[in-house]
């Protein structure tokens, strides 16, 4: 008996300290060099969660690091602190080791990482808290952060000189400071921000030298800030700018050599409302501030109001109204699966000249299956277009079926073209949750629930459709 109890006493001494021996370090970490590395991942194979800072890295460009490999940090998920990743000079190309990285509750500052090709590492960050900046990274040629959704406070994307594009930012939707993208040499476009939608500071392009277009920032509606586009060379096109600004904050358009129009809802809108302003240095058209006023007031000749998109049906019913019209040729209807490749689905004929509301309507009889988008394409008389807002639907219509229902000890949930289920939840009738479950097949096991009526919510890609549902 005394034997068996030592063996016991043993057995529990050995868990705490395997358990003492997994858990993280409490405060800031600081990982400096590849034997950092390999210490803190020997004594601590199982971190998930960092309460304070983590560097990896050096600490300037005197001090750099000698990090070739951080693939064995893939327990972290959590960082409470700040993570910076930063003068790691010839060895660190990919940050695979933070692949279960979701939250960073400070800053990220990623920036001096001479051979970092690309970001992808951290795709399933989802939130930082603080700032983000990613800046003189040289060889950094794309993102790769394909489920960022929020930053809290600045972002910053500036020097990295063969960046092409922001690749991964396509679920980005809001920026709680300012958005600053400067001295990018090769970017072309800013597409990948096409989900944002809110800037609670500045937004400031410059010194972009191949950067064609802004049409990336057509969902943007809330800018709290300043506006400064200046020094991007090849600038032809400012896209469908619509934020109004605070009548305080300063709109600065200056030497971006080739655009010439610069007639868009932001700018005009600013003008119309006293704000303060600097034109100077663009091409004709834009080149100065009267110029600009006369463009203004020559142009947008219909007032569109209130783009609405919902399913009826089997379909997907817009309608819209205008308050006037100016020489208006109609409107085109366009869809899309993802909101950068656009497809036309109708036309729409216009009143020409109105000072009147006039109201339309299009019904779209093929919608896609699932999320998609529709715009509004305004055509003039002389052929110059303007793009509305853009509408978001979801249609799953027909698409997903439970049967039995009624339904006693398993429900088979059918789903077209098989698309997986993220979770399914059922609900009783005063609302309280009595089922949560990620299905791996298409059978739930429903036999624990009373008999009664229920919701059954069921979830794909991100999107919920709610069935009435009977137990027996």
């Amino acid at each position: 008996m005394k034997n068996f109890t030592l063996i016991i006493l043993a057995a529990a001494l050995s868990t705490i300290c395997s358990i003492a021996y997994a858990q993280c370090p409490t405060g800031n970490i600081t990982l400096g060099s590849q034997t950092d590395i390999n210490n803190f991942i020997a004594t601590y194979p199982d971190c998930t969660e960092i309460t304070g800072n983590l560097r990896i890295g050096g600490e300037s460009f005197a001090e750099q690091s000698d990090i070739s490999d951080i693939s064995q940090l893939t327990y972290i998920k959590t960082i409470l602190g700040d993570l910076r990743i930063s003068y790691n000079s010839n060895n660190l190309s990919i940050l695979s080791g933070l692949s279960q990285l979701t939250y960073v509750g400070g800053s990220v500052y990623i920036s001096h990482n001479h051979i970092l090709t690309n970001l992808s590492g951290l795709g399933k960050l989802k939130t930082v808290g603080g700032d983000m900046k990613i800046s003189g990274n040289s060889l950094l040629a794309h993102l790769g952060l394909k489920e960022l959704i929020t930053v809290g406070a600045d972002m910053n994307i500036s020097e990295n000189p063969v960046l092409e594009d922001l690749s991964g930012f396509n679920k980005l939707t809001s920026i709680g400071g300012r958005l600053t993208i400067e001295g990018n040499a090769v970017l072309s476009n800013v597409n990948d921000l096409y989900q944002l939608t809110s800037i609670s500071g500045s937004l400031s392009v410059t010194n972009n030298t191949a950067l064609t277009d802004l049409q990336g920032f057509r969902q943007l509606t809330h800018l709290s800030g300043d506006f400064n586009i200046a020094l991007n060379n090849n600038l032809t096109e400012l896209g469908d700018l619509k934020p109004m600004m605070s009548p305080s904050s300063t709109l600065r358009v200056a030497y971006n050599n080739k655009l010439s129009d610069c007639v868009v809802q932001t700018i005009c809108g600013h003008l119309s409302n006293g704000g303060p302003v600097e034109v100077i240095g663009n091409g004709a058209g834009c080149s100065n501030v009267a110029e600009l006023e006369d463009a203004c007031v020559s142009t947008l000749p219909v007032r569109l109001t209130d783009f609405r998109a919902k399913v009826v049906d089997k379909s997907v019913l817009l309608t819209w109204s205008t308050e006037t019209e100016s020489n208006n040729e109609g409107f085109e209807i366009q869809r899309s699966k993802d909101a950068i490749d656009w497809k036309t689905v109708g036309w729409v004929k216009g009143e020409g000249n109105s000072a009147t509301l006039q109201n339309y309507s299009f019904t779209d009889e093929q919608p896609i299956l699932g999320k998609s988008y529709y715009r509004l394409v305004q055509i003039d008389m002389n052929g110059r277009t303007e793009y509305s807002e853009t509408r978001i639907v979801t249609y799953y219509g027909g698409t997903i079926s439970i049967y039995p229902n009624p339904a006693n000890d398993f429900l088979q949930l059918s789903v077209i073209d098989e698309l997986p289920i993220d979770e399914v939840i059922v609900y009783d009738t005063s609302g309280r949750e009595m089922l949560r479950e990620v299905p791996s097949s298409y059978n739930l096991n429903v036999s624990k629930l009373p008999s009664g009526t229920y919701m059954i919510s069921i979830t794909i890609e991100g999107d919920t459709i709610h069935k009435r549902l009977l137990i027996q």
